[in-house]
């Protein structure tokens, strides 16, 4: 397994893994670069790799064999729609990618069918009616894709990627690929991204990529506009596009999960839908899924939980997921009878102990750790029109630590420290293979270490 965190780049139509040379230059040092030639373009032979869904194979055959601990990717225009329909494989369990982190799309061709004004498709097409294109042609191409001047040594790398491309892959993705319509099947992704557009770009400019490829990447935000920037942001705007891309990776790969975790969570015999869940697991939860709590208790509920599993880091994270589950209605089926429904407990139990510190957040963690400990044991000093009682309140809280005790266990990151393993007993033919080695102190080699003897 590649142990460093890798950062994949996938071209436009035309082009190279040369094009990203002056992005490459300025990538944070941390990350391993891999620019890859798409088939039929550089020095890569097509193969008949001519539709959205045979390149995508392709490209996650090329994952697979890197074998990245963590990784993101980059898809400018043509590369774009590549990088979806891989982060939408991706997060449907697809073995062998679930440590993808992240998406940068750069004037990224969308899921749907690319917006591209038909007297130009044509045209284009009729430059690839003999062997190769033109350069005359190819300088055309260049030209009209970006908003200023290249540099010599730029415009000429651009014309000569232009003129070696394959004339069936030119064909192929202007008739076939940039018109497949993945959109329906993709639906919104969770992972981190960043879509950027440049500013005088035409059929993939700003609006195109708010209404075709935004909808994808609700974490992505917003779309980013370079300014004075066309269609070929890597070569027009190099330094700015890497530090959009370095950005992206310092935090998507803060979520990286240790390799020897990732290699049982990527093999065949983990379920594709155990693993789905657990990649959506171990991304941010959900900005847009609608809550239970206002941000007050919110806010009281992450000081709790950073308290009681002492992880002051995932506090806010398990707030939230609770926050999520409450609105939902879930819940393990169990609830103390002198309780009201959970989700009002909940709301009046955060506003006892915001009652009881004054300010529960403001406390030093000793002091909050001391209330916490008065609630446990009944001894906490309600004042007389407090929702709940002593007693009411210390159930609750006994039902809490149970429940951010849960959450937590759930994610990934712990179930990695644990030496958890046990979601890898896939069914293979209606059999589940489960553990051949089930004594004491017996384990098997594919198993973490941590259940080793």
């Amino acid at each position: 397994m590649h142990q460093r965190p890798t950062i994949f780049f996938l071209h436009a139509l035309g082009a190279s893994a040369d094009a990203w040379s002056e992005v490459v230059e300025h990538i944070d040092g941390r990350y391993t670069c891999m620019p890859l030639d798409l088939p039929g373009f550089g020095a890569q032979a097509l193969d008949g790799r001519t539709d959205t869904t045979a390149l995508t194979d392709w490209f996650c055959d090329t994952v697979r064999r890197v074998d990245p601990v963590t990784w993101i990717v980059v898809g400018h225009s043509m590369g774009g729609k590549i990088a979806t329909a891989t982060a939408w494989r991706a997060s449907r369990g697809a073995v062998g990618l679930a440590g993808l982190a992240g998406v940068v799309l750069l004037a990224g061709s969308p899921p749907a069918p690319e917006p591209m004004d038909p007297e130009r498709r044509r045209t284009m097409l009729g430059w690839v009616q003999g062997e190769s294109i033109s350069r005359t042609h190819a300088a055309t191409f260049v030209s009209d894709n970006v908003a200023g001047r290249l540099g010599d040594a730029q415009f000429e790398r651009a014309v000569a990627d232009v003129m070696r491309s394959d004339p069936a892959a030119w064909r192929a993705w202007l008739e076939t690929g940039s018109k497949q319509d993945l959109s329906t099947h993709v639906g919104a992704l969770p992972y981190p991204a960043c879509v950027v557009a440049g500013q005088c770009d035409g059929d993939l400019g700003a609006s195109a990529q708010a209404e075709l490829n935004l909808p994808h990447y609700p974490l992505a935000g917003a779309v980013t506009t370079l300014a004075q920037a066309a269609h070929l942001l890597p070569l027009e705007r190099p330094q700015e596009v890497a530090a959009l891309i370095n950005r992206l990776a310092a935090s998507a790969f803060t979520r990286a999960l240790p390799g020897e975790f990732l290699g049982v969570l990527n093999a065949a015999r983990t379920d594709p839908r155990m693993r789905a869940r657990l990649i959506a697991r171990n991304l941010p939860p959900d900005v847009q899924a609608p809550g239970a709590l206002d941000a007050g208790a919110l806010a009281v509920l992450a000081a709790i939980a950073a308290r009681v599993v002492d992880e002051p880091a995932r506090g806010q994270e398990l707030a939230r997921r609770i926050d999520i589950g409450l609105a939902a209605g879930e819940g393990d089926g169990w609830r103390f009878a002198e309780l009201p429904p959970d989700g009002q407990a909940w709301m009046q139990a955060l506003a006892c102990l915001q009652t009881l510190a004054g300010d529960f957040c403001a406390l030093p963690p000793q002091a909050q750790i001391a209330l916490l400990k008065s609630v446990q044991d009944g001894t906490a000093d309600l004042p007389g029109d407090s929702p709940l009682s002593g007693n009411q309140l210390r159930l609750w809280f006994q039902d809490a630590c149970a429940q951010i005790a849960r959450v937590w266990t759930s994610l990934p990151a712990t179930m990695a420290a644990m030496g958890y393993d046990g979601f890898s007993v896939s069914v293979e033919g209606g059999i589940a293979r489960g553990y051949d080695q089930v004594g004491q102190d017996q384990s098997e080699a594919w198993q973490l270490r941590g259940h080793r003897a």
